[in-house]
């Protein structure tokens, strides 16, 4: 079986299959959206007081959303450029200095406003839109990681054949 290789933009080689996997994970994410504001919705409108601040209710339910998509692309073997494991394990290193900063970012803001800069009132607050960005980060560098050794260990397997 032929696989049709398609150059992308910053010259990454997707094969057809990859494409069609992200597309498809991607409308699944946008669904999983709506979704996910329409409950936000809901939940605030029976309960009458907001959970978090306004820019915090939404990136969260951003992060879900994309939590879902890349987490079903990694599954799915799609976001990794055709036989291209070097490419997961700079960016993995880097979220997980992106991580670091952050993390130090939001241990500074604790250390100053306590935990009134996170929770306060019944609601989340500015800082902790740091928290969620951390684990967020974290999340997604240990799925590159893990990416990254299996396509290693495809590409080794592919070499010795």
């Amino acid at each position: 079986m032929k696989i049709k290789i398609i150059k992308s933009e910053n010259g990454a080689n997707y094969d057809e299959y990859q494409k069609s996997i992200m597309y498809k994970c991607g409308n699944h994410a946008f669904i999983f959206l709506m979704l996910l504001v329409f409950v936000n919705a809901l939940v605030k409108t029976i309960i009458g007081q907001q959970w978090a601040m306004p820019m915090i209710e939404s990136m969260s339910l951003i992060y879900l959303a994309l939590v879902y998509y890349l987490t079903s692309i990694f599954i799915k073997g799609a976001y990794v450029p055709y036989k291209n494991a070097d490419t997961l394990l700079k960016g993995g290193i880097v979220m997980l200095l992106a991580t670091c900063a952050q993390f130090a970012l939001m241990f500074s803001a604790y250390s100053q406003r306590g935990i009134a800069g996170f929770y306060k009132n019944g609601a989340l607050q500015d800082f902790s839109l740091l928290a969620i960005s951390v684990l967020f980060m974290l999340y997604l560098a240990i799925l590159m990681l893990i990416a990254w050794s299996k396509n290693k260990r495809e590409l080794q397997s592919d070499d010795e054949d």
